[in-house]
């Protein structure tokens, strides 16, 4: 089995634990004793190396600890990859692009907060829906999007120009064209 988080077939935290391991190992059996100068050994007091063991012994086991909760951490990490993996965008095409339409369905203007103009006639947001209804239900039934183009007048504050635009989202792919000249 290979994947990001394995290394020869361990993952990290065993090789991480089987780190510990090792260097407690080295720790414990390290050498006993000390050549004097004059050549003769003497033997290292036992009282000093047991703190060291026991401090050995606790870091062991905080980092067995620490291997079982990155290990669960993974299991829930490759558990969601797998419920998501096959999801697709929920983003649907533009009619347009479904050569359902050859371009846009209307051009709009913001003229102010919730207030749009597709010609002559001038909107709030909810009455621009109402108006497009029927092209909007048909869109949603062959599964598209249409395209608007969107202009605005100069003076919309830019929050303004942005909410209407974020409305407009709610049923049109917006494509943005600049200030009305």
């Amino acid at each position: 089995m290979s994947d990001k988080y394995s290394v020869i077939g361990f993952t990290e935290a065993e090789l991480g634990l089987f780190v510990a391991i090792l260097i407690f190992i080295i720790a414990a059996a390290g050498p006993r004793s000390d050549v004097s100068s004059t050549g003769k050994s003497q033997s290292t007091p036992s009282a000093t190396s047991m703190p060291n063991l026991e401090s050995l012994s606790r870091q062991i086991e905080a980092l067995t600890k620490e291997n079982r909760r990155l290990q669960a951490r993974l299991a829930l990490l490759e558990a969601e990859a797998q419920k998501t993996s096959a999801l697709r965008s929920r983003q649907l095409p533009s009619c347009k692009e479904k050569r359902l339409t050859k371009g846009f369905l209307f051009d709009v203007v913001i003229t102010g907060p919730e207030s749009f103009q597709v010609g002559s006639r001038k909107y709030d947001f909810d009455a621009l829906i109402d108006n497009f209804d029927s092209q909007i239900s048909s869109a949603k039934a062959a599964g598209c999007v249409h395209t608007i183009r969107v202009f605005y007048v100069p003076g919309v504050s830019l929050s303004d120009y942005l909410g209407s635009l974020d409305e407009l989202r709610q049923y049109f792919y917006p494509s943005d064209s600049g200030a009305l000249q």
